[in-house]
C-alpha cells in the first residue's frame, strides 16, 4: 500500500507537517484554477450539483495560501536587507516577469496596452495578480503585528470589513485602482491564523471532535451561503468556511504517511513547491486549453483536474529542458519554477 495511517500518539514530525503543507498547498492551487474555469451552471441539477460544489472549493485558494503564508512567516531583527534580497528572488522578481509576459499577451489579443494598463494589471487591480499584492502587504505589515492579541485583532478586523463589503459601506472604492480584492482587510484575518496555528502548534492538535465539529461546520455555513447566493470571497462567513475546511485538511493529511519516493508523495511536493509559477502563469494557458470543452455535466466535473494536470505537465517539461541549459538554474530561480524534491 503506497498510504498508511499513523497510530495514535504518535508525534507528528517537521518534515511530516511540511508535506501535509504541500499537500494542502497543492489542494489550494487547484482550487485557484477552479476559480478561473467553474461557471455556475443551472441548466439541469448534475451540472447544477457539480459547479456549485466547485464554486465552494473555488474559494479556499487564496486564504489558503494566505494561511500558510503566515504559517511559515518568520522574522529576526534587523534582517531586512536579507529578508528582502531573498524575497526578491523568489517572489518579486518571478512576479514582475509573470505580469509583464501575461500583460502583453493580453494586449496582443485584445489591441490595448499601456503604461497605467500595464501597472494595473501588476498591482492585480484588473487581473488575479491581487494576491501577489496582498502578500507583500501582509510581509510587511505583520513585521509590526506580533503579539498574540493583536493577531486576533486581525482577525477580527477582517470579519469588520467583508461585513462592510457585505453592507456596500466601500461603494466600489470610488472606480479607483483599489478593489475588495486589494483591500488588506479583507485578508488580514487569514494571515494572522497562520502565524497563531504556527505559534500555538494547532495543526498538531486536530483530534477526531475537532475534525467533526469542522466538517459540521463547513457544510453548515457552505448551506447558509449557498442559499443566501453568497459563493464569493468576500462572504461574512467565508473565513469560518474556508478555516473549516482548512482544519479538515490538516486532520486527515496528518493522519496519512507517504512511503518515501512513491508517486503520490513525489507528485504532490512537485505541485507543492512550484504552487507560486502555477498560479502566476494558468489563467492564459488553462482557459485557452479548456474553456472550448463543451458544457457538459462530465466536463464540469474534469476540467479543473485537467487544468491542474496541464500545469503540471508544462512544468515539469519546463525543467527537464531548463535543466539541461547552460543558465537554465538561473532562468529557473527568475522566474518562480523549483526543481522536484
Amino acid at each position: 500500500m503506497i498510504l498508511h495511517k499513523i497510530g495514535g500518539g504518535y508525534r507528528l514530525t517537521d518534515s511530516q507537517i511540511s508535506l501535509t503543507i504541500y499537500a494542502i498547498r497543492s489542494i489550494a492551487i487547484l482550487s485557484v484554477i477552479t476559480a478561473h474555469l467553474n461557471v455556475i451552471d443551472n441548466s439541469n441539477l448534475l451540472s447544477s450539483i457539480i459547479t456549485h460544489i466547485w464554486a465552494i472549493i473555488a474559494r479556499f485558494g487564496v486564504p489558503c495560501f494566505l494561511i500558510t503564508g503566515g504559517y511559515y512567516y518568520h522574522r529576526e531583527q534587523k534582517d531586512t536587507i536579507s529578508f528582502w534580497r531573498k524575497k526578491f528572488f523568489s517572489v518579486l522578481l518571478p512576479w514582475i516577469i509573470a505580469s509583464f509576459v501575461t500583460y502583453t499577451i493580453s494586449s496582443v489579443f485584445h489591441k490595448s496596452e499601456s503604461i497605467i494598463g500595464y501597472l494595473k494589471w501588476f498591482i492585480g487591480s484588473n487581473s488575479l495578480y491581487y494576491y501577489m499584492t496582498v502578500y507583500v502587504i501582509m510581509l510587511i505589515l505583520f513585521k509590526f503585528v506580533t503579539k498574540t492579541p493583536h493577531l486576533i485583532i486581525m482577525i477580527f478586523l477582517t470579519f469588520g470589513s467583508l461585513v462592510l463589503e457585505q453592507m456596500k459601506i466601500y461603494n466600489d472604492y470610488g472606480h479607483t485602482f483599489m478593489t475588495r480584492y486589494l483591500n488588506p482587510l479583507n485578508w488580514v484575518g487569514f494571515f494572522a491564523f497562520g502565524i497563531l496555528i504556527r505559534r500555538f502548534g494547532l495543526e498538531k492538535k486536530v483530534d477526531k471532535p475537532i475534525l467533526i465539529i469542522s466538517f459540521m461546520v463547513l457544510i453548515s455555513f457552505s448551506a447558509i451561503e449557498f442559499y443566501l447566493d453568497e459563493l464569493t470571497y468576500f462572504s461574512i462567513f467565508n473565513p469560518i468556511t474556508q478555516m473549516a475546511l482548512l482544519i479538515i485538511l490538516f486532520g486527515v493529511f496528518n493522519k496519512i504517511q507517504f512511503k518515501d519516493n512513491s508517486i503520490h508523495k513525489k507528485f504532490i511536493l512537485f505541485i507543492g513547491i512550484n504552487t507560486l509559477i502555477i498560479y502566476l502563469y494558468h489563467i492564459q494557458i488553462v482557459q485557452f486549453s479548456l474553456n472550448q470543452l463543451p458544457n457538459v455535466w462530465f466536463i464540469y466535473l474534469i476540467r479543473p483536474f485537467l487544468g491542474l494536470f496541464i500545469m503540471v505537465v508544462l512544468i515539469y517539461v519546463g525543467y527537464t529542458v531548463l535543466k539541461i541549459l547552460p543558465f537554465g538554474k538561473s532562468i529557473m530561480k527568475y522566474i518562480g519554477l523549483q526543481k522536484p524534491k
